[in-house]
């Protein structure tokens, strides 16, 4: 059976592996499908459509239309050229590319947490002062004394 098993996965961006290891097969199982020497059984449509982000009908070629792309995000010029030459690399590289990214993001994740940190604390100091200086009771054991 002709399906788009294929057209899904890059319309994700997943590289065969990527998906492979999100519906739990082994690459060549993957391949397999994608070339129609073998059709995956029905839980295995159901597993590759969630993980692309379609319908299994589009899988079946039942429903024509391409579903909406998964990532509605604006994209700019330096990102289109990023991902153009993210594109041209061997998966290895790609692997290799992501790992580098995901450090970089990691690295710059504690300075953003800590900018969250102290946007929290001059919440809670305003609350604070608010609380000082209002006629609210102090809490729960100012209702009980008066």
């Amino acid at each position: 059976m002709d399906m788009k098993i294929r057209e899904a996965r890059e319309m994700a961006g997943l590289a065969q592996n990527e998906l492979a290891a999100k519906i739990g097969v082994a690459p060549n199982t993957l391949h397999g499908y994608e070339s129609g020497k073998h059709d995956p059984r029905s839980d295995m449509l159901i597993k590759i459509a969630k993980a692309c982000g379609v319908t299994v009908d589009f899988l079946l070629g039942l429903d024509t239309k391409k579903p909406p792309a998964k990532n509605t995000l604006a994209v700019t010029d330096i990102e289109h050229e990023l991902i153009e030459n993210f594109r041209l690399c061997t998966e290895d590289d790609q692997v290799a590319i992501r790992q580098i990214v995901a450090r970089v993001a990691a690295a710059a994740a504690p300075a953003v947490k800590e900018e969250q940190e102290s946007v929290d604390e001059r919440i809670l100091r305003g609350l604070e002062d608010y609380l000082d200086n209002s006629d609210l009771p102090a809490g729960p054991q100012a209702s009980k004394e008066a």
